[in-house]
């Protein structure tokens, strides 16, 4: 069974011309995501900037929705 999408939204930029960094909001729960991209390194890092409740998916953790 697969899950339904989760709300996010995204933002972010250049903060050099070798660093994309990139926050990523779980719209409906209180998280954060961190990313930051350097090409001179070829790496990817990312860190919660707020720390996930409990140890399940996100998506357990959103708002509550209605019966459609």
């Amino acid at each position: 069974m697969a899950e339904k999408p989760l709300p996010t939204a995204v933002s972010g930029g250049w903060t050099d011309s070798g660093t994309l960094a990139v926050e990523v909001v779980f719209l409906e729960t209180p998280h954060r995501l961190a990313l930051t991209c350097s090409l001179a390194d070829r790496t990817l890092t990312a860190s919660w900037r707020t720390q996930p409740l409990g140890g399940g998916r996100l998506t357990s953790l959103r708002a509550p929705r209605g019966s459609a």
